[in-house]
This record gives C-alpha cells, structure tokens and sequence, in this order.
C-alpha cells in the first residue's frame, strides 16, 4: 500500500475510533491504558489525558481484579472474548454495568504486546431486564395467591407444559414431565370420558373447553375436583396450533355443593319431596324463577291432602309481582275474596282457617286453610293454602299435616334460592379468575417487546419511548396488585384509617388529578361542582381521595368518547353529599343490588375492552363505609347513564386556619448510603440511582456482608432487603443496633413484604422506615430526605 493512502487509512480508522459511542480503549499487558477514545470519556468520565498512561485497574472494582487477570490468561491462549459482561467504575464511584469485547494487540512478529476493549454500556437493558424479572415475579405471587395453574399443550404433537400449580392439582411433583397419558391416567375414570369428549371437541371444532372433573393420587386414593378453562387457537395456515388454558382447585366448592344436597335429603325423607325439591332448585337457576318450586310443592299438598278431596295452591314474592301456582282438578273453586286474611297469614306467620264462598258463580261456602312460608332468616316467603272443594270441614289431622307441609315448602323455596345464589356466585367468581389472568397477563406483551426493542436500537428517542410505555405497563400491574390486596385487607378488617382534619375541595381535587388523564384521553368533558365555603371532615386523606378517583375512573371507561361526567358535592341534613354522575352505558336494574360485590361484572365484554379486574367499586364501598358512610348506585337503565352517591358523617367545624405546609427538605450534602440487596441487579439498579443523585453508595448482597460494610463503610442510611441468604435482613438490622456505630444509622426496610405484619416486624427489628417493592423514585427521595433532617 502506498504510505499516503495507509496513512489515509489510518486516519479514516482512528476518525471511526473517536466517533463511536462504546468506549474503544487499548492497554499493554502489564496494564497501562495506551488510547482512550471519546466513547470512553462518556462512559467513565476520564479525559484522554486523565486516562492514558494510568493503570486499568483504575476503573475496575477491587473485587473484579482477579477477572482481568483471567481475560489476559484467555486472550494469550487464543480464546475469543465476545460480549463479556461485567461492572466497572466510574470517575465519581458509580458501578456500572458492561459488556467486553476483547482482541489482542500484536507487533510484526505475532507476538501479543497488549489488548483492546470495546466496551458498551448496558445499564438500559439490565435495567428493562430487572423490570421484566420483578414483572414476572409480581405475576407468579397473584397467581400462587389465586390459586390458577396455566397449561400448555402444543398441536398436533400434543407435547404438554404444566406449570408447578397444574400439577399440583394432578398430584404431580414439579419436576415430573407430563403427557397426553398421564393425564388420562390421573383422571378419575368415571370423568375420563367427558374430559376426553371435551378436548376432542376444542381442539377439531375450536369449541370453548371448560369441565369439571376429579383428578386421583394413585397411592393414596385420594381425588380432588379441578376446574379445566381453555381454548384451541389457531396457526397461521388455519389449522389448530396449540389448546391452552387455566386449573382451578374447586374441591371446596364441591364439598359445599355436596352439603347442601345432603340437607336436601333430610328434608325430603321427611316429607316426600324427593325428586320435586331438587329437580325444581335446577329449575330455578336456569330459569331464574320461583314457579317450580311453587308448583311442585303445590302438587305434593294435593297428594298429601287427598287428591279427590281438596286443592292446593302456593304463593310468593316475585319482584314486584306475585308468583302464584295452583294444583287442583278442573273442577276447583276459583279463588275467593278473602278479605285480606291470605295477607295476615304472611305478615303474622300464623296459620289460619276460614269459610268463604268461592271466586265463581256457583256459591256455597268452601272451608280454607292457609300457613305461612318462612325463610331460614325469619322473612316471608309467601303462603301455602288448601280448599275442601266439598264443603266438609277439615280435621285437625289435616290442619296438622297443612302446618308440616308449609314448613318443608319453605325449606324447598330456601334452599332453591340458596342453590340459585351459590351457582351465581360461583359463576361471577370463575369469570374473576379468568379476567384476573387475563389482566396479569396483557402489560408483560408491551414489556417484552419493549425489551426487545431496546436491544435491538441505539436511537436514543426510540429506546425512551419503548421505557415509557413499560414503566406505564409495569405501573398498571402494581396498581392492579394493590387493588387485590387492599379489598383483602378491606374484607378481613386489616385497614387502618389515618384520620385527620381534611378539606373536601382539597380530596377531590387530588382524585380529578388521578382520574384526568383517562378523562382526557376519552375527551370526556368533566364538571365539578363544590360547597362555596370549606367542607372539613374527619377522614383519611389518601383514602378518600382513591373512593372519588374510582368512582371518576369508573364513569370515564364505561361512558363513549366526549361524554359528560359530572361531580357535585353539598352539605344538607347535617351530612356530605357527593355524586358522580354520567351519561355513559348505565346499570341494567338486575345489576344494581350487586353492582359494589366483589365479583360482579355487568357486561363482561365491555369490561374486556375497557381493562380492569372490576374489583374498583368493591373498594369504593368497602372504604366509604369504613368511614362510616354509604354508597348507593342509581341508573335509569342501560344506555340512560348513571350515578353514584357517596354520604359522608357530619362535617366539622373549623378549627381555625390549617398550618402552614413545611416545606420538604432540602438536600445539602452527599448522603453516604448502604444498599443491601441479595438479588444483584436490584442492588446495583438502586446503587445506580442513588449515584446519580449524588450520593456516595456502597453494596453489600446478604445480611452478613450488610454487617461488615456497616462496620466498614458508616453510612447515613441503610436500605435493606429483608428476605436473604445467611442473615436476613431484620437478624443484620439487630446486630449493626447492638454496636455503638450502628445506634444513629436511619435503617429502611426495602423488601417485597408489605403486609402490616411485616411493617410491624421491621419496625420491632430497629427499621426507622419500611418501604415496598418497586418503590418510586418520588417515594424514596422523600423518605431519604426525611431520615437525614432527623436528628440522629
């Protein structure tokens, strides 16, 4: 080559050198730095002349020198060293995460004189990659949580994947490999059949797949009831690809069911009513209706009471109506005018005899008996009555038997309605699980193709906007666990209120601020119509502030786009008053006595679209009341809208102007801060943060390393993980209390454990502070600030 075009090579090289964004830097063997190019500068903050000519060892943790050994070793015997990843410091302390290409430097005779490293900075995607691990590690607790197991099978091979859960219900170990066989096989055999019936028609005629069958532990005997939900899909060419779906253990359910069939025996024994009571409890939840029972019962009264002699006809509630049966021969008298005594049998619960002339044209006087229908809860269900279509009189005897008769009707119409209310509730809650795996599922599509598109791009704008979409998705699974977990506390009494002296107009404004954004985005138009003067109340802010949010959230996913929402608080008769109204899908009136229970659902489809697990105005009612109000749900009907009204105790009286709010501290100086971690990555991402914040942090990955820096190190704060190997961290939180050194440290919990439990444990242990992951960057901020004004 001629020496100006090499030396023009040279050039054109050394101009690709000084560009590139990954640091490009060259070393002798023994370790001094050669060349430092302007990616290097970025990445480790030395200048070229800062750089060159000092030792690498320079940039690489104390604990990683034996690694950079072991590279020189592997590159002098010709292995190759591609994407290596490590931790390498920065010129102001901070570890940052790697990845090392290395290549030997050789002279004209071969002989290797040095090295040359490439090295990329992949903070970003261990980050995204830490964020996808937590992602799944939240999804895997709800799911051990609500007790789903997920299958996979793929088509046509058949070849099967269970997780831990599904085998669990099959009486399998986790490590067992699972086929078509050995499904079969744990299946009860009198369920084998309908089980197979049921995947041959999912998966040749994409039919939905949902079966209850009992899976048997072949050494014990012993079975239990396992709920099978899925579905075929299809490939590309059409054809079935793979049948997949979700377990559910409904032994308990099984049990219930089977004791309520047992009390139903008892009764029929006694009365004869075998196959009526139960053929017609099946009737009622298919139809929704009292007439079977009714009608059933009535038929048994004729028999009891002499077919030829008499008639029978039974009476109940139903809605706004009256469902009324009668069972006679055509030849009965027409129902008479009573004079009101029907009615005093139901609103006395007595029994009563009477003669009366018949409904008809052909006189006569009739003698009547009626008894009252009573529920297990002492309410009236109706009455039973008979007619001597003969005129003569009844004897005590058949007054005695009309006594026994009534009282097992009103067994049989309880126990259909406790049979109807069961099945739906066991229905509402099936369909909760599916929505609950389905709304897991669906943030991690966003979050893993977020991932991907971080490594494949190194334009910068397209790499934020794939981080902004999975920090919104992995916000919206945690806000989806809260809820969860805030209705389970709700319901076992394991809320605390902090009440306080709180504005009205000031909760409010924070729940428009919460809910504004899916407002806007719908291009609702939201008015708010608040007291002219300051409403206090003894309530607990936050709590407060997430019932009004709801309820606006609530009206803006079920109102089409450009609606009108509006809210409207008074104070009148000594109370507060709050609505929120809309003129949205509204409430069909059979969903509004359960629209505030746990599983309920009023349009399943619509509630797919709009996202959510439908457990919001379970909340609402549940902390409204806890503030000892009411909640009350109103809808012309669907289509016309709807409204929520909240009512609140008593406002208070002014107390005078609030204080002042103080301001929030002011950071000064460095903080020196520990982080405890087992997991590594969560440990170096916080580590990450804190630096570039300024601070000055050291890492330590179990509870005996946490003590030794803690001697080491004397830091201000420590944040540790409660949960690890060798020491946990309330044990090493104890031994740095009982040291001298260790007395003026600010200690925060900073564990997966949220429960009130586990604050209280942290707190026995000497934790100043307990925080739950993920924690916000807003959150730990405030905290951390908070520790250091402390005086120590």
């Amino acid at each position: 080559m001629h020496p100006h075009d090499e030396e023009q090579a040279r050039a054109r090289l050394a101009a690709i050198v000084e560009s590139s964004d990954d640091a490009i830097v060259s070393k002798t063997l023994d370790g001094v730095i050669r060349t430092w190019n302007s990616g290097a500068q970025r990445i480790f903050g030395y200048t070229p002349e800062e750089a060159i000519g000092r030792p690498i060892t320079m940039i690489i943790p104390p604990e990683r020198l034996a690694e950079e050994t072991s590279i020189l070793e592997r590159l002098v015997r010709g292995e190759p060293i591609h994407h290596f990843e490590t931790v390498r410091l920065t010129r102001d302390g901070r570890r940052i995460d790697i990845s090392l290409t290395v290549s030997p430097i050789r002279d004209s005779t071969g002989r290797i004189i040095g090295a040359s490293k490439i090295a990329r900075d992949i903070r970003e995607r261990k980050q995204a990659e830490q964020a996808l691990r937590d992602n799944r590690a939240r999804l895997d607790y709800s799911v051990r949580v609500s007790g789903v197991g997920f299958w996979y099978c793929d088509l046509p091979s058949f070849r099967m994947q269970w997780d831990d859960r599904v085998k669990q219900h099959f009486w399998l170990p986790p490590d067992a490999d699972v086929t078509m066989e050995l499904f079969y096989a744990r299946v009860h055999p009198d369920d084998r059949a309908a089980a197979r019936a049921a995947i041959e028609a999912s998966t040749a005629e994409f039919a939905a797949y949902d079966i209850d069958y009992r899976t048997v532990d072949p050494v014990t005997g012993a079975f239990k009831w396992v709920r099978a939900l899925g579905g075929t899909s299809r490939g590309a060419d059409g054809q079935p690809a793979r049948f997949a779906g979700v377990t559910v253990d409904i032994t308990d359910r099984k049990h219930d069911e089977q004791r309520l069939a047992l009390a139903l025996a008892r009764e029929r024994e006694q009365v004869r009513l075998v196959r009526q009571i139960a053929d017609a409890s099946l009737v009622i939840h298919a139809a929704g209706s009292l007439d079977a029972v009714l009608q059933a019962t009535a038929a048994e009264a004729r028999r009891i009471l002499a077919a030829d002699r008499a008639y029978a006809s039974l009476s109940a509630p139903g809605g706004d109506a009256q469902t009324h049966v009668t069972a006679c021969p055509q030849t009965a008298p027409a129902a008479p005018d009573t004079g009101g005594l029907d009615r005093d049998v139901v609103r006395t619960s007595t029994a009563l005899r009477w003669h009366a002339s018949p409904g008809d044209a052909r006189g006569g006087l009739h003698d009547w008996l009626a008894a009252p229908l009573i529920g297990h809860d002492g309410r009236s269900l109706g009455l039973v009555q008979v007619c001597d279509r003969l005129g003569g009189p009844f004897t005590d005897s058949d007054e005695a038997v009309l006594v026994q008769l009534s009282h097992i009707a009103s067994v049989a119409v309880e126990n259909a309605r406790l049979y109807a209310a069961l099945r739906d509730q066991d229905r509402r809650k099936d369909e909760f699980l599916a929505l609950l795996a389905h709304e897991l599922r669906n943030p991690l599509a966003p979050i893993r193709n977020g991932l991907q598109v971080v490594r494949l791009t190194e334009d910068r704008g397209v790499r934020e906007r794939a981080q902004d979409t999975m920090d919104r998705q992995l916000g919206h699974m945690v806000r989806l666990i809260d809820d969860l977990l805030e209705v389970s506390r709700i319901s076992r009494n394991k809320l605390a209120l902090r009440r306080d002296q709180v504005r009205l107009d000031e909760v409010i404004r924070s729940a428009v601020e919460t809910a504004r954004p899916l407002i806007d985005a719908a291009g609702h138009l939201l008015h708010v119509d608040l007291p002219a003067s300051p409403v206090l109340i003894d309530a607990d802010f936050t709590r407060l502030a997430q019932v009004f949010s709801n309820l606006l959230t609530n009206s803006a996913k079920y109102t089409g786009p450009g609606g009108r929402i509006h809210l409207a608080a008074t104070v009148e008769s000594g109370a507060v008053t709050v609505t929120v109204t809309d003129n949205g899908l509204g409430i069909p009136a059979a969903a509004l006595p359960t629209i505030f229970d746990m599983f309920s659902q009023v349009d399943r489809s619509i509630e797919r679209t709009t996202g959510g697990l439908g457990i919001g105005l379970a909340l609402v009612k549940g902390l409204v009341e806890m503030h000892g109000g009411t909640v009350t749900a109103n809808s012309p009907g669907s289509g016309r809208g709807s409204t929520f009204t909240v009512r609140l105790p008593a406002p208070l009286q002014p107390a005078g102007p609030p204080p002042a709010p103080q301001p929030a501290p002011q950071r000064t100086r460095a903080r020196k801060i520990l982080v405890v971690d087992d997991n590594h990555d969560v440990a170096s991402t916080m580590a990450t943060m804190l630096g570039l914040l300024g601070d000055d942090v050291r890492i330590a990955h179990d509870g005996v390393e946490a003590f030794a820096a803690a001697a080491a190190f004397q830091p201000e704060i420590v944040l540790m993980d409660i949960g690890m190997p060798r020491l946990n961290g309330h044990d090493a939180t104890r031994k740095i209390r009982e040291q001298p050194w260790g007395q003026a440290m600010k200690i925060v919990a900073l564990t997966g454990w949220g429960q009130d439990g586990d604050r209280v444990r942290s707190k026995a242990a000497g934790c100043d502070g307990h925080l739950v992951k993920p924690v916000s960057l807003p959150d730990l901020e405030q905290l951390l600030a908070e520790l250091s004004a402390r005086p120590a």
